[in-house]
């Protein structure tokens, strides 16, 4: 969403980039930069957490690694912004000399003055120890109008008057922040549209990221005036910002919490979701936000019916942003909205599930991190989707719903063996045994070179459980089971020559090779074979993964050799 593309200087059309390839450009520039200048550069980025929250805000993938000594990066943010690759320093309260600074510098935007009783004033109230609030005063105190001036005549007009009166508008502020960001924007909105303001702010705070004048038009019906609406936002400027794809959204998220606190949070955002359904499939705003919506409307019919339209459609942002927005919600509510959603059939009616089953297992199951609250998160999600793709197989009893069973079996297995320790390895163990049994099933019924595949990754599985357990007898299993494994990649590679699968064959040949039981002869002539496969990858794709497996047993044979 924060990438500007270029366009192509002959045909005019957008040049789209992925956020990786504009990483790399700007690691290029900054290693050019590096080479050419030795004067220091600092790249600041301030209010980090105001971008969309997505992986590449939360991983900070915007910037590159190894910048160079002389180029550093500083980033602002609230408290809350949390992310897992940045050191944090918290500023310290500021003193007398930086509230006047901030006052002064307020002012001196606006080509205004205050007097200094009035300063003075500002600069003795508590809630001065935060710089917004004070730029929020000092604005209000800008946005005196003829009312004001009313009152001042009436105090003796002057000076004295005027001071008196603003101190006295001082005074009846509200002392939060959040309070007084929405009264600035109520103040501001007097003279131009009170009323459209109000609800316009209403729908923008239960918005996530901010609507579209399009969007506020509809909502607003016969309340909208796209003259006045932009009237105010260039009154008010410092107060709003406009994103790339046209969303306005508050520059504050006091300003936000301001309106929320006086607004029906539910009724709003069942008129934004129902305006969101109304727009066409493809609109940006609908896929960027509606389920997002559904999930604040409690809307789980709706939601079903979302994934499972969309789980196997072509164009993947559909589903990219429905899981991630599921994946947030999930961290919010320890993913008790979803597993309500698993543990009620009924709301399936006579929807075939296994797309929504698929959602779980890769689309949802992705995004989650191996910290560890978020496994035991998972733990419970991927508990219930299991329990429901066994009961969707009780009632249908086709491929399909097997194999659904089967890999949610192995996907909670995995979170079990990630987790750790003996009794988990041991249930892991159990959902991997029960995952190779429905491989078996279903290789045989099938004998297709996907249903083979599956097979050998759940032979690999159990090994490796196994070999995690120790003892003579948990090795010796693991080795078979691996050895099984190869001969079936070995095989598979006869009739399926693709890239994944001699991937595939690759770890097995060096599971077997470096495996405790295996002979010293036997082992070579794995390592030689593994070294061929490995060369081969390389070959056909140049990358990161196959050069590290040449390496790998180039390196073992050598060990071998010494």
């Amino acid at each position: 969403e924060h990438y500007r593309d270029e366009k192509d200087r002959q045909t005019g059309e957008n040049i789209r980039h992925t956020p990786e390839q504009w990483r790399e450009k700007l690691a290029e520039m900054c290693a050019r930069y590096t080479q050419e200048k030795r004067i220091k550069l600092l790249i600041m980025i301030d209010a980090v957490d105001q971008l969309l929250q997505n992986d590449q805000r939360d991983e900070l993938h915007f910037i590159p690694f190894n910048v160079g000594e002389n180029i550093h990066f500083a980033m602002t943010s609230t408290l809350d912004f949390d992310t897992r690759s940045m050191e944090f320093y918290t500023l310290k309260d500021i003193d007398e000399d930086d509230k006047k600074e901030v006052i002064n510098g307020t002012l001196k935007r606006v080509h205004k003055q205050l007097s200094k009783k009035v300063v003075d004033k500002i600069v003795s109230l508590k809630t001065s120890e935060n710089p917004l609030y004070i730029s929020l005063l000092v604005q209000r105190l800008v946005l005196m109008d003829e009312d004001d001036f009313k009152i001042i005549r009436k105090l003796g007009d002057g000076m004295p008057a005027i001071e008196k009166h603003q101190i006295n508008i001082i005074s009846g502020c509200p002392d939060d922040l959040d309070e007084m960001s929405a009264e600035l924007l109520r103040v501001a909105a007097k003279g131009i549209d009170e009323k459209l303001v109000a609800k316009a702010g209403e729908y923008l705070a239960v918005s996530r990221y901010g609507l579209r004048k399009s969007d506020l038009a509809e909502l607003l019906g016969e309340d909208w005036t796209e003259v006045k609406f932009s009237h105010f936002i260039n009154f008010m400027y410092d107060c709003f910002m406009v994103r790339d794809d046209g969303r306005y959204d508050f520059t504050h998220k006091s300003i936000r919490a301001g309106f929320l606190k006086k607004c029906d949070r539910k009724k709003l955002n069942l008129e934004i979701f129902s305006h969101l359904k109304a727009l066409p499939d493809n609109d940006p705003m609908r896929i960027a936000e509606v389920v997002y919506h559904a999930i604040q409307a409690d809307d789980k019919r709706f939601f079903i019916d979302y994934i499972i339209k969309y789980e196997f459609d072509d164009d993947k942002s559909y589903i990219n942003q429905s899981a991630l927005d599921t994946y947030r919600q999930c961290i919010s509510d320890k993913g008790k909205w979803i597993c309500d959603i698993l543990r009620n059939f009924e709301l399936f009616d006579n929807t075939y599930p296994t797309n929504f089953i698929n959602f779980i297992n890769f689309q949802l199951r992705e995004k989650f991190t191996g910290k560890l609250y978020e496994l035991y998160i998972q733990l419970d999600i991927l508990t219930a989707n299991k329990k429901f793709a066994e009961y969707a197989d009780g009632q249908l009893q086709t491929s399909r719903s097997k194999r659904d069973v089967s890999l949610s079996e192995s996907f909670l297995g995995q979170v079990y063996q990630n987790i750790g320790g003996k009794d988990n390895l041991q249930k892991a163990l159990e959902l991997y045994q029960k995952d190779l049994e429905l491989s078996e099933q279903l290789s045989a019924s099938e004998n297709t070179s996907l249903s083979k595949r599956d097979l050998s990754v759940s032979y690999n599985k159990v090994a490796g459980i196994y070999a995690k357990l120790g003892g003579q007898d948990n090795l010796q299993k693991a080795l078979e089971l691996y050895q099984k494994c190869m001969d079936m990649r070995e095989q598979l590679i006869e009739s399926d020559s693709t890239i994944s699968v001699y991937d595939d064959l690759a770890v097995s040949l060096y599971n077997v090779a470096m495996h405790p039981y295996t002979d010293k002869q036997t082992k070579k002539q794995l390592l030689e074979r593994g070294l061929q496969v490995a060369e081969m990858l390389y070959d056909n794709l140049p990358n990161e993964r196959y050069k590290a497996f040449v390496e790998g047993f180039e390196e073992e044979l050598k060990n071998m050799g010494e």
